[in-house]
């Protein structure tokens, strides 16, 4: 699973989260038009 993760502040802690799961950012999408810019995150696999 490929989250992508809000950038508001107020998801921050989701942010949190996922980094303490061990998922790491390796860029951005932008999925459409006047969309924000989200970080796409991803977890290896064990």
């Amino acid at each position: 699973m490929t989250p992508a993760v809000r950038p508001e502040p107020e998801a921050a802690p989701a942010r949190s989260a996922y980094l303490s799961w061990g998922y790491r950012r390796i860029g951005v999408s932008h999925p459409w038009d006047d969309a924000p810019l989200y970080d796409c995150m991803v977890r290896p696999l064990r």
